[in-house]
């Protein structure tokens, strides 16, 4: 976060979070079965509640279907009262406004706390390294609180971002591969062992 997007209304600072959306581009059948895996929680939701409130809930992206996962950068200190306030995270605050936002009401802790981390060795690397069009492995993990009417709300909160690979974005945005027809046809978590091995594999793969 930075100064620029500071929100100055206080209510709404309980509110601020982390958030990222992932795509398997129609075409994986490793994304595909986590999708539909997320789904079938919610319909599992659905026998015992009214109604199931999802947050983040799942949109299309250039008519592929995602998966969106978020983090809040606060919890309120009068429902966590014996937990600890944590640091932000590399890069997280460069500006420090998340540090002037903390008070006596609010806290961030380890629910707060997301992990962003390098592949092959998980080296903790600054958020703003993510880009659109990267491979990446998501760590993330349901919870329900109840509302009103018998209701349930369902979130699905992100834990950690590992970068696994960004060979084939940078390939696709480089002049001499403008012609270049590219198919991406699996998931990153089954390349080789070894990052030298990786990258020259991943470099012979192609995305659409």
């Amino acid at each position: 976060m930075t100064r620029e997007s500071r929100n100055t209304n206080n209510i709404q600072h309980i509110h601020l979070q982390q958030s990222v959306t992932i795509t398997g581009f129609g075409d994986c059948n490793d994304f595909m079965d986590a999708y539909w895996h997320f789904n079938d929680v919610v319909y599992q939701l659905d026998d015992h509640f009214s109604e199931v409130l999802v947050m983040n809930k799942t949109r299309l992206w250039e008519g592929q279907p995602t998966l969106s996962f978020f983090a809040w950068y606060f919890t309120l200190h009068k429902d966590t009262p014996t937990e600890w306030g944590l640091d932000f995270g590399l890069g997280v605050d460069p500006d420090g406004v998340l540090r002037g936002l903390l008070g006596h009401n609010m806290v961030h802790m380890a629910d707060n706390k997301i992990s962003f981390n390098l592949y092959v060795r998980y080296i903790p690397i600054e958020p703003s390294t993510f880009k659109l069009g990267n491979i990446m492995e998501v760590g993330f993990a349901f919870y329900c609180a109840p509302a009103k009417g018998r209701k349930v709300m369902f979130a699905p909160h992100l834990c950690s971002l590992t970068l696994l690979n960004d060979s084939i974005r940078k390939a696709a945005r480089s002049p001499k591969r403008e012609t270049k027809t590219f198919t991406l046809k699996r998931m990153a978590w089954e390349m080789l062992d070894g990052e030298a091995e990786e990258v020259e594999r991943m470099q012979k793969m192609t995305i659409c």
